[in-house]
């Protein structure tokens, strides 16, 4: 148990040349059903998330069926991440944040204004770059056929490219409200029209709406250190209640609404076979391998 904590309180501390003071003040708020969380640096230590718990960049975030969360940044910005959805924070940094949508969906409503001149925010999938200006987007990739749809619901714009494997752009478009394009690995040409697919994640932007207002209300914004001290104590406490876990024999995490399977070491849960094959045949599909150790393998 000792190792196990020692393990949590390390993780906490920002990778080498990550300055915190320069990060979204981000939270992963709302968990309902199967939401589990990997911290950056670690391989297969995933933990039930909790609200309110601070996010720093190279975490990772994995929702079940019938399950969702959402991730604050700071009182500017809310995602809302749909079932069967992987999501890498790749940055949190204020100048240049990023995400990367291996597979499932995401709903997101960023305040106009927030995006300061100069600061870049991207969701990135398989085969897309979206680069988001103050609006109400959706983006969502399907494992199976390698299609990501990206769109704007009523507000704002942004601009979806697609790129070759070496990352030179192939195609771009900018996306206006009500409208949605299509694309898949290597596009050289995408697909745009009137919103079709993402309306079905209205009621979710309508949800994130109404967060983000109350989250605007009654945001405090914490400073560097109590963020560190505050992760830390979410962290050991998950350690700890996973090596309880262990001693008893427990078989994972408790489930909800058909979510996250159980089952293979405790503290180290399993995602359905689908969603796990799915994850593995997007790392296939983008050349990461390193990303693979998320399965625990």
């Amino acid at each position: 148990m000792k190792t196990m904590i020692l393990a949590a309180v390390l993780l906490v501390r920002p990778a080498a040349g990550a300055v915190l003071a320069e990060e979204y003040d981000a939270r992963l708020s709302a968990p309902a059903g199967a939401v589990e969380v990997l911290a950056g640096g670690e391989t297969d230590a995933w933990r039930e998330a909790e609200d309110g718990m601070p996010l720093s960049s190279g975490d990772k975030v994995r929702t079940g069926a019938d399950s969702s969360a959402e991730i604050s940044l700071d009182d500017g910005g809310l995602i809302r991440l749909g079932p069967d959805s992987a999501l890498d924070v790749s940055s949190l940094s204020a100048g240049s944040s990023s995400f990367f949508l291996r597979l499932g969906s995401i709903v997101a409503k960023i305040r106009a204004g927030f995006l300061k001149p100069g600061k870049r925010l991207q969701v990135r999938t398989p085969p897309a770059v979206c680069a988001i200006r103050g609006t109400e987007f959706g983006v969502e990739h399907d494992e199976v056929s390698g299609e990501t749809t990206a769109g704007v619901f009523d507000e704002g714009s942004l601009s979806v490219a697609s790129a070759d494997k070496d990352g030179k752009t192939l195609a771009e478009e900018t996306v206006g409200k009500g409208r949605e394009v299509r694309l898949r690995a290597g596009a050289r040409a995408l697909r745009q029209g009137a919103m079709l697919k993402l309306l079905r994640h209205r009621k979710s932007l309508t949800a994130a709406r109404g967060r983000l207002e109350t989250l605007r209300k009654n945001w405090k914004r914490l400073d560097p250190e109590k963020r560190r001290e505050l992760r830390k104590r979410f962290m050991v406490r998950k350690a700890v209640r996973n090596a309880r876990d262990k001693k008893k024999g427990a078989a994972g995490p408790n489930q909800k609404g058909g979510g996250l399977k159980s089952g293979g070491e405790p503290g180290r849960p399993n995602l359905p076979d689908k969603l796990k094959n799915a994850i593995k045949r997007a790392d296939d599909r983008t050349g990461n391998k390193q990303k693979r150790k998320m399965l625990g393998e």
